[in-house]
């Protein structure tokens, strides 16, 4: 048997392919463009379509999948229209592909890597969001990803389903810290919005070792699991450890009122409209600046399949630092 991963030259998805692997699985890898070098050995990458009804991919490549990982989706878009085709209609289109496979032979068990922003940002009176909180994602990305998720359950009848929703995730090779760890070698902390704003984090190790946890686990059938830290933190900490990870000790902190963030945003969305690129600011990506809390509970994962995160912030914040430097990103 094998297994199916989507978005596998992603961040999440790389990593969990190097994971899976390493386990001794044979890894077939849908892309939406080819891969630079030499996939692991172990692993087989077919360059699909996603706007296809059929994903551009022969039904071979899905026999004999006994699981599929679907990471591959879209954090940021030019339009809501967009986030719908790349995080909703995409899924849909996988979904049907598995089908048609569960028809052909034994159903495949289905994990779907939604995103926190689905369930929306903590209010203020909670300690932390848990999975049986109603979802009230506050913009367009965290909507598409909840749409997902609807189109991913109503399948529960047909074949097993699980889905997760990562928390604010680095370690090697993502672009977002890195631009933390840049800013802190200039000398300054920028806080587009709330310096003291508080998020539950998740090194990469520990979120791979947790989707194949579910994966594998009988009691996470049908279920939405959120996976982060159990310690949440600043965004000042955060920064604070990054400084400390490479010999810091002094940076100037600069925080940009959330109305001048709004303000980016906008430009940020007409730039996009103009370019047909999407901006690295946007009214979206500004939305989610301004709540207090980005927290939230992985006790339901804890207790169905015994998730912990293990990595401690400065202990993952430090691989990451590692990374950057061998791979000259710093």
């Amino acid at each position: 048997m094998a297994v199916l991963v989507t978005g596998a030259n992603g961040f999440i998805g790389s990593h969990l392919v190097d994971a899976l692997v390493g386990a001794g699985e044979e890894v077939r890898c849908l892309v939406r463009r080819p891969v630079v070098g030499e996939p692991a050995a172990g692993s087989r990458f077919y360059v699909a379509d996603f706007t296809r009804a059929d994903l551009g991919v022969a039904d071979s490549v899905l026999e004999s999948v006994d699981t599929v990982y679907h990471v591959a989706g879209a954090t940021r878009a030019v339009s809501v229209a967009a986030f719908q085709e790349a995080n909703v209609a995409l899924t849909e289109r996988l979904l049907d592909r598995v089908n048609r496979a569960r028809q052909a032979g034994l159903p495949p068990r289905f994990v779907y890597i939604s995103s926190q922003a689905a369930a929306g940002p903590t209010p203020e009176e909670s300690d932390a969001v848990t999975e049986s909180d109603t979802p009230a994602p506050i913009e367009a990305y965290g909507r598409s990803k909840l749409a997902a998720e609807h189109a991913v359950l109503s399948q529960a009848s047909r074949f097993p389903v699980t889905v997760v929703r990562p928390v604010a995730v680095y370690g090697p090779g993502d672009r977002d810290f890195l631009s933390i760890f840049r800013m802190v070698r200039r000398g300054v902390a920028v806080y587009p919005g709330i310096r003291d704003a508080t998020v539950t984090t998740i090194f990469v190790t520990d979120l791979v070792h947790g989707i194949i946890a579910a994966a594998h686990a009988p009691s996470a059938i049908g279920g939405t699991y959120f996976m982060g830290h159990p310690r949440a933190v600043t965004w000042r900490t955060i920064y604070r450890a990054v400084a400390d990870v490479m010999g810091r000790r002094r940076f100037r902190e600069v925080q940009v009122p959330l109305s001048l963030v709004r303000v980016g945003g906008a430009a940020g969305d007409l730039l996009g409209f103009v370019t047909g690129r999407p901006p690295l600011l946007s009214s979206g990506k500004a939305a989610l600046a301004a709540p207090k809390f980005w927290t939230c509970s992985s006790d339901r994962a804890t207790r169905d399949f015994g998730f912990t995160a293990m990595t401690s912030l400065d202990d993952g914040l430090r691989a990451t630092y590692d990374w950057y430097r061998s791979h000259h990103r710093l």
